[in-house]
């Protein structure tokens, strides 16, 4: 099974797409297909368009490097969830960890920290969960 992600606005074209995708023997499932609003994550003031790649607190442009990019939209993947800095790692580079993620990973967290929060000192957006992660919310 194979699933094909289109943004389609005019419904005319997607109503002609469906008939042809079922002519063909598949089956159009509209769940499936997603819209624009699938690439922006919020938490509270943050928010990310993983579209545009811009991130933003309270309408405020924030300008962060690519890993700490990453390493945000990560975490706002899976607001709320508990992530090791192993996982993050693994995420980022795509290669397994030879026990120095957390220490590259800590440094990444302390930096976006510090663009981000209102108070880096006391953070609202990301969170440590002493002796297991990181998470957002």
């Amino acid at each position: 099974m194979a699933y094909i992600t289109i943004q389609v606005n005019d419904t005319e074209k997607l109503e002609k797409l469906k008939k042809l995708l079922f002519e063909n023997g598949f089956e159009a499932d509209e769940t499936k297909i997603t819209d624009t609003s699938d690439y922006i994550y919020r938490f509270d003031g943050l928010e990310i368009d993983d579209e545009k790649k811009r991130v933003t607190v309270d309408g405020r442009s924030i300008a962060l490097t690519p890993t700490e990019y990453n390493i945000l939209c990560i975490l706002m993947k899976q607001k709320g969830r508990v992530l090791s800095a192993e996982q993050i790692y693994r995420a980022i580079w795509h290669v397994e960890t030879i026990g120095v993620e957390e220490n590259v990973i800590a440094v990444h967290i302390r930096r976006i920290r510090m663009k981000i929060e209102h108070d880096p000192k006391k953070p609202h957006f990301v969170k440590a969960v002493w002796g297991v992660g990181y998470r957002v919310g």
